[in-house]
């Protein structure tokens, strides 16, 4: 422990770990409570997946658009088989909260008809 309490104890946001007024297992219990709310979620899949955007073109075979994610990363988007291969094998960008977020919820209310299997001769 440092020597007096700290900033926020002296603001009045702690409840005092710093100091001894507070168990430390309680405290650490509150803080595991408290972040596990912010926790992500495992990814579902065995590797990418595509996410289709919008109806099928109106022969029925092609798509507005597929974006493809990995680990809830982004690789790319495609509105045409040869993109769709190059977004499948592309490198994941960097993680995004913004994308984690919005494609929890696309997933959570979509169902698997919207899913794209990967283009042939592409692997995870």
């Amino acid at each position: 422990m440092a020597d007096g309490p700290c900033f926020a104890r002296q603001l009045g946001r702690c409840r005092g770990v710093c100091v001894g007024a507070e168990p430390t297992l309680i405290h650490d219990l509150r803080l595991s409570v408290a972040l596990a709310a912010l926790r992500l979620r495992s990814w579902p899949f065995p590797g990418r997946i595509g996410l289709r955007e919008g109806a099928p073109d109106g022969d029925g075979e092609g798509f507005a658009e597929v974006h493809v994610f990995d680990r809830w990363r982004w690789c790319g988007s495609a509105r045409d088989p040869a993109a769709l291969a190059a977004a499948w094998t592309a490198a994941p960008a960097d993680f995004d909260l913004d994308t984690y977020k919005i494609l929890l919820r696309a997933l959570e209310r979509g169902g698997r008809s919207d899913w794209v299997e990967p283009p042939p001769g592409t692997r995870d």
